[in-house]
């Protein structure tokens, strides 16, 4: 079983488990003892102000554009805890 953590929404996380997933010949399983949210994408992502939650980056323009946003709660997958 491993676990990761999800962010449910903004400002409320959740650590969920999930059955570990056999590993392919040349593959490795670790186990991270501590981690941080960065002060960038993810705590953004966290704060609900992350801006690819309500719009799209444009590479012409290197700007971000109102439309489908990218990223939608929960996002999951934001390290293991152990």
């Amino acid at each position: 079983m491993s676990r990761f953590l999800r962010i449910a929404a903004p400002r409320s996380v959740a650590v969920v488990d999930q059955p570990s997933v056999p590993l392919e010949p040349g593959q490795a399983r670790v186990s991270t003892i501590y981690s941080g949210i960065s002060a960038g994408t993810e705590l953004t992502a966290y704060r609900g102000t992350n801006p690819y939650l309500t719009s799209v980056w444009d590479p012409a323009s290197r700007l971000f554009q109102p439309g489908r946003e990218a990223l939608n709660y929960p996002l999951d997958g934001w390290g293991i805890p152990k």
